[in-house]
């Protein structure tokens, strides 16, 4: 996957998002489409003080803003700093399209309000297959609570399923 992160919509043409990368380790290739693309917004990469100065050198190189954020306990970007951080400069809502690291981290600290899964007419698995959300999960089926369900449709072949907190309207 090789993600460009901007809006292409031919049927309502919009403008592109603020695009930003969290990349612990600054291991996105500067050849990587969301840094060479060319999209009207800035890509910001978020990256830890552990990254190496080289891969950061080269990911600012691009163009690219290369944010330096504090690595939580798991050594990853500190999600909640980061988010501090957006909202400092306007950014007041976040669309996370990323793997099951991302997601688990990013509800763990509480950051997602509500969740847009699509589900594609398709039946991949097996054992060692990654869930859509990573991380430890939750012991006991009562702490899986706080959501409902907002939304439920197709979208052409697709299926989508939209959650929201408990808490939300």
């Amino acid at each position: 996957d090789d993600p460009e992160l901007t809006c292409r919509r031919e049927d309502r043409p919009g403008r592109d998002p603020l695009r930003v990368v969290v990349d612990s380790k600054a291991r996105t290739p500067p050849t990587a489409r969301v840094l060479r693309s060319s999209a009207t917004a800035s890509c910001v990469v978020a990256v830890t003080p552990h990254a190496p100065r080289e891969r950061v050198e080269a990911l600012r190189a691009t163009g690219a803003d290369v944010w330096v954020v504090s690595a939580g306990r798991d050594g990853r970007v500190d999600l909640v700093e980061l988010a501090g951080r957006l909202a400092q400069t306007g950014v007041v809502s976040v669309l996370l399209e990323g793997g099951p690291t991302l997601l688990a981290g990013a509800l763990s600290c509480g950051l997602v309000d509500a969740l847009l899964i699509f589900y594609a007419p398709k039946v991949i698995g097996g054992v060692e297959a990654a869930g859509i959300i990573g991380g430890e999960g939750v012991a006991n089926l009562d702490d899986a609570g706080g959501w409902r369900f907002r939304r439920v449709e197709m979208v052409g072949d697709d299926l989508l399923v939209e959650l929201w907190r408990c808490s939300q309207d």
